[in-house]
């Protein structure tokens, strides 16, 4: 009899499959609950990401805005810092929307200003800081997402390209013969910049000599050289000449200067004769009186010109002092004139002796002559001139030689003409600042190194 054979349990194969399956089960659930969480881990972070980038360029956004609203801002005279702030607050209460900027406690709040909804919001605030700049911090926000950006501001006195330049003017510029501008410490110093909107800008013929360069507002303006002609210290012949030549140049305006602050020392009517060896002080010139001072004349300190009035300087004469005149206004050089014939010296208000009839005209250095509307024309030596010379029309003729602590600014329309041997020469060293009687726009510029993101 044959044993009968006994086979495996199939039960216990399929309990082994069974738990092989719950462990691939819950490792598979466990490498998915992973992934979904890293993912989700990867997704948060891009959106931080996404939201911290829009938060940055919200923040660059208000600084752009910002920064182009205050290149619109001026202010005139020598404000304190805190007035510009303060005037900074109203202009920009003015320019903003409103409920926007609030000022108090030294500070500028700007508020609820959304340059683009999808890119985010911003706050910024204006403060003095250490160094009495104007300190702006920008706030940008996404969702939860801040990010800050600074950036400083200083006040940058305006006219500065105006009076940088030695010689500027309103119309075209004519030198002929052996006429010669100089600068007395750099070549700089004997530049040149024309506002003319003429086809030919420079008209400069025979042996002209201009030390420094030349520049105009016009940019398709013209130089007719003809002879001997230097510029730049490089003969017109020269094809380098035309590195020395600058056209197209930003076109500004010759700021006109106010008499009114010289005109209350003017305390003396002039009446009588004006001739022989005289000394007037703190005089008014009447309209109309026309007076030609002749022989040994001592000027001093503000001699105020009413307008009209052709007034002759001849003889030797010592200004220590200004000449100031009323301003007629454009297009009234043909009966307003003022004319040095004779030896000049042209001293500034500093040299005055310290007396009461001087006090506080003493403390106004860098002008020699302000008068707009009138043609001033030179035939004669005036040696040094204390401070910067502003008229409607120039020319110098003849011998005419001067040395010029300061800038030489033709307000109107015709041309600057230096004709003969005249030579002027522009020393700039001593009074680099704007002079008395122009007031000037000042504005807030960046100082790129101050920019900073936290």
């Amino acid at each position: 009899m044959r044993a009968r054979r006994r086979s495996r349990p199939r039960s216990r194969r399929r309990g082994a499959s069974y738990v092989l399956a719950l462990i691939m089960t819950a490792v598979l659930s466990t490498m998915a609950m992973a992934m979904v969480k890293s993912t989700g881990v990867e997704v948060r972070k891009a959106v931080n990401q996404r939201e911290s980038v829009k938060a940055r360029l919200a923040a660059e956004s208000g600084v752009a805005f910002l920064t182009t609203k205050l290149g619109q801002f001026q202010i005139t005279g020598s404000p304190t810092p805190e007035t510009v702030l303060s005037n900074l607050a109203s202009f920009l209460n003015t320019e903003l929307p409103d409920g926007t900027v609030s000022f108090g406690g030294g500070e500028i709040q700007i508020t609820g200003l959304t340059i683009d909804p999808s890119c985010g919001t911003f706050t910024g605030a204006f403060a003095l800081n250490a160094e009495d700049d104007i300190e702006l911090e920008v706030e940008g926000q996404s969702s939860q997402a801040l990010r800050t950006i600074g950036l400083n501001y200083e006040l940058t006195p305006g006219g500065q390209g105006i009076f940088s330049k030695g010689i500027v003017a309103g119309g075209s510029i004519q030198m002929t013969g052996n006429a010669h501008i100089d600068g007395a410490n750099s070549a700089e110093e004997g530049s040149i910049l024309s506002l003319s909107d003429q086809t030919t800008v420079y008209d400069l013929t025979g042996n002209c000599r201009i030390e420094g360069d030349i520049y105009g507002s016009n940019p398709d303006g013209e130089c007719d050289l003809t002879g001997n002609v230097e510029i730049g210290g490089v003969n017109a012949s020269n094809p380098e000449v035309v590195n020395h030549i600058h056209f197209g140049v930003d076109e500004t305006e010759i700021p006109r200067p106010d008499p009114s602050v010289f005109e209350p020392f003017a305390t003396t009517v002039l009446s009588g004769g004006t001739s022989g060896n005289k000394t007037f002080t703190n005089i008014r010139i009447p309209a109309g009186t026309n007076p030609t001072f002749a022989g040994n004349i001592t000027l001093k300190g503000v001699i105020f010109v009413e307008t009209p009035n052709d007034v002759t300087f001849a003889g030797n004469l010592s200004l220590q002092g200004i000449i100031v005149t009323e301003d007629p206004g454009s297009y009234a050089t043909a009966d307003n004139k003022l004319k040095f014939t004779g030896n000049t010296s042209l001293q500034g208000v500093e040299t005055l002796p310290d007396q009461p009839e001087f006090a506080g005209l003493r403390d106004m250095p860098g002008a020699s002559i302000l008068a707009p509307g009138f043609e001033t024309r030179f035939t004669g030596n005036f040696g040094t001139v204390g401070g910067t010379l502003a008229a409607e029309k120039f020319t110098f003729v003849g011998n005419a030689s001067a040395t010029v602590k300061g800038s030489i600014l033709s307000f109107g329309d015709d041309p600057f003409v230096m004709t003969g041997n005249a030579h002027i020469t522009i020393d700039r060293s001593e009074y680099d600042d704007i002079p008395p009687g122009f007031s000037v726009p000042s504005t807030l510029s960046s100082i790129a190194s101050s920019y900073v993101e936290y």
